[in-house]
């Protein structure tokens, strides 16, 4: 099975019952296809939502969706990066967040360069690195953190002059 990442965006913001209608009518295609759902990114404001599949491919994923007519932006194959460390526990003074970016062909050297930058800034800031998720043709990451401030994110990049299409605070949901 390969990991398969939705993207989705949302104006005006994705309802409850509209989520509801979608997972009803997206859940027996996937099934059929042998795709089985990990977890979601849901922005705390609604407009973003960013999917988790175990799946034989994306193609799978993409027939399913078109099928059940459910909307996305884009569907990749992706692989997970996590910290040695274990995740710290939540508490009431982070904010789980999500950053996204594009780039030139990432080599495993410009992703340990690129690590070796920020975490040092993350930690600087109260932030923790939980997982990331990296296209197969190594061009799109998407980072989960636990923040005290989504501004403390947008600072380490900024800092550290590593580009990032955007940053938003997310909810996990999960089946």
């Amino acid at each position: 099975m390969t990991l398969i990442v939705k993207e989705s965006s949302y104006d005006p913001p994705l309802t409850e019952a509209e989520m509801q209608e979608a997972d009803e009518r997206a859940l027996p295609c996937l099934q059929e296809r042998g795709v089985e759902w990990c977890f979601s990114w849901l922005g705390c404001d609604r407009s973003r939502m960013i999917c988790i599949f175990e799946a034989p491919d994306a193609e799978s994923v993409r027939e399913s969706l078109r099928k059940a007519k459910v909307q996305f932006e884009r569907i990749w194959a992706a692989e997970i990066r996590k910290p040695e460390a274990p995740a710290p526990i939540e508490n009431d003074s982070t904010t789980l967040a999500v950053v996204e970016g594009t780039y030139p062909p990432l080599t495993e050297d410009d992703w340990n360069a690129g690590h070796n930058l920020i975490l040092p800034c993350y930690q600087e800031r109260g932030v923790q690195w939980i997982r990331s998720l990296v296209s197969l043709d190594r061009r799109r990451t998407i980072c989960e953190v636990q923040t005290p401030d989504p501004e403390a994110i947008c600072e380490s990049y900024s800092r550290t002059g590593i580009p990032f299409e955007r940053v938003w605070t997310a909810e996990i949901l999960q089946p």
